[in-house]
């Protein structure tokens, strides 16, 4: 069953897909030379463009945390409570939630 999120911009689906409500489709992923899918995302707060790992946006969005640092410093998160996510089956381009 697919769960969706929505931010201002986004819907972001359990399915690890989003939709960008701006250019009315999904996001166009690339691979990083890590291996993990990422995409250009756009910070609801103080608008910078970055790439971010989509299992990093599909992560946090369903977790209440922002994706964006600007957001995370003002709520006191430092850098070193990073998260580090796991991908279950180990597959870094499967980027479901329940993965």
């Amino acid at each position: 069953m697919r769960t969706t999120v929505e931010t201002t911009k986004y819907l972001v689906n359990s399915d690890g897909t989003i939709y960008s409500k701006h250019i009315q489709r999904n996001k166009k992923y690339e691979v990083d030379k890590h291996g993990y899918l990422r995409t250009i995302y756009k910070c609801e707060n103080c608008g910078s463009n970055r790439p971010v790992s989509v299992h990093i946006i599909i992560y946090r969005t369903f977790n209440g945390i922002s994706v964006c640092s600007c957001l995370n410093k003002e709520k006191g998160y430092l850098k070193s409570e990073s998260l580090v996510i796991d991908h279950i089956n180990n597959d870094k381009l499967d980027n479901r939630l329940s993965n």
